[in-house]
């Protein structure tokens, strides 16, 4: 299959006419709708501890669901203090609260 001159040096998508941005967003959009159900989840869970052990859920929201979206942002941080990498160090010092 020969290419033409005005679909030379482009992708087959490209030369198609389709978007180079339909990935992307898609998976944006399916990124975005799993974060949203799986916070769902987890805030369904730390309910359902509260209720098993007879807590208030103030308190679960103040413990389980605090440190569940912590833990993330301490692993960076400490993955970034042990990396040979020490250009991100002051930036994920300065990103910490």
């Amino acid at each position: 299959m020969q290419r033409n001159d005005k679909t030379k040096g482009r992708s087959l998508c490209q030369s198609k006419g389709h978007s180079n941005m339909l990935v992307p967003v898609l998976l944006f959009i399916l990124g975005l709708v799993m974060l949203i159900k799986g916070g769902d989840w987890f805030v369904d869970g730390a309910v359902a501890v509260a209720h098993r052990f007879h807590l208030p859920e103030l308190l679960i929201g103040a413990t389980i669901v605090s440190i569940g979206t912590t833990l993330p942002e301490v692993m960076v941080s400490a993955t970034s203090a042990v990396s040979p990498d020490t250009a991100r160090l002051p930036t994920e010092m300065l990103s910490a609260r």
